[in-house]
């Protein structure tokens, strides 16, 4: 108890959240390495790699391809994060955790269908809406249930870190800022770093429920 609140422990949340990890670390890496040219930072948003042609109209096969498995790989892993708090509810928050992580699994599943195609362009921009609002959303209510762990400092201070780049990519991508795939970039950072570090607090210190009343949950569906 922290705060006079009951903190409970999510023991395998992280386990998922290291595996998203290294999975979009590969897929960038290798979709980087065997997209046609040179691919820029500053240029292009990473939903390139999955288009079927690169910006200067060269066949983008094996970038796509790869783009693609991992779209797959890494909807497979929210899926099955989201089964693991459906079937065990080890705190309090997890139905609202299943639902973001079916909602953020679909998305990666949209976000297989090229950008640059006119037939499933739609698609893929709802795809990447679902996941990053997803993810915008699992981490603020990761943050709002660690806060009575962290202290309202600390909470405040990995609020802003995570949220403001987000906001100013959101921003960028409205007003179509030239530089724009520049700040998704910081934005996709802020969010992965938000995960972990959410992820690992929950594990090692716990959390709280973000209804009132809802500090526990019952033996039988919790994990030892």
């Amino acid at each position: 108890m922290e705060n006079g609140q009951d903190l409970i422990k999510d023991p395998k949340s992280l386990h998922y959240g290291n595996l998203l990890l290294v999975f979009t670390l590969l897929n960038f890496t290798i979709g980087i390495l065997f997209y046609p040219g040179r691919f820029s930072l500053v240029h292009h948003a990473f939903s390139h790699l999955g288009n079927l042609y690169s910006l200067d109209g060269h066949p983008n096969n094996v970038s796509m391809y790869v783009n693609q498995a991992g779209m797959i790989i890494c909807g497979w892993i929210l899926f099955r994060l989201g089964r693991y708090h459906l079937m065990k509810r080890p705190v309090p928050n997890s139905p609202f955790y299943w639902v973001l992580s079916w909602l953020i699994a679909l998305g990666y599943l949209l976000m297989v269908c090229p950008a640059d195609s006119p037939r499933f362009r739609l698609a893929h921009v709802i795809g990447s809406a679902l996941v990053v609002g997803g993810f915008v959303f699992l981490v603020l209510a990761k943050l709002l249930a660690i806060r009575p762990a962290v202290g309202l400092y600390i909470f405040w201070l990995a609020t802003l870190s995570i949220m403001l780049p987000v906001l100013a990519y959101a921003f960028m991508w409205l007003i179509k800022f030239p530089g724009n795939p520049l700040f998704q970039k910081f934005a996709i950072i802020a969010l992965i770093a938000g995960v972990y570090y959410t992820f690992r607090v929950s594990r090692v210190r716990g959390e709280t429920g973000l209804v009132s009343g809802s500090g526990s949950v019952h033996d039988e569906t919790a994990l030892s």
